[in-house]
């Protein structure tokens, strides 16, 4: 074997050490910017979310405002047609007494 075969297969351990250290760094550089990523994508669904759910609360709150004074308008209809209930059985007696 020459001297430059002995230097070759020599340095071919360090190499493929390099190697695989260099791998393992990139995979978890990757690793860590994959998380990084993953959690960035949580914090946004999250955020919008939250979003979505105050936008909810105030539709619900208006809807809820809308609901109580139609039932006010209800209950206001309700009481009048009560009231002509009431006067058209009077007027009805008064006309059967008529006779």
């Amino acid at each position: 074997m020459n001297m430059h075969s002995t230097k070759t297969l020599a340095l071919t351990p360090l190499l493929s050490m390099a190697f695989v250290l260099t791998m393992l760094t990139c995979l978890g550089a990757g690793y860590a910017m994959g998380a990084t990523g993953v959690y960035a994508n949580l914090q946004q669904t999250h955020d919008s979310l939250l979003e979505q759910r105050d936008h909810l609360q105030r539709l619900q709150g208006q809807y809820s405002d809308q609901i109580a004074k139609l039932q006010q308008q209800l209950n206001l209809v309700g009481s009048y047609l009560s009231d002509n209930d009431r006067a058209l059985r009077d007027i009805e007696e008064a006309m059967r007494n008529a006779r």
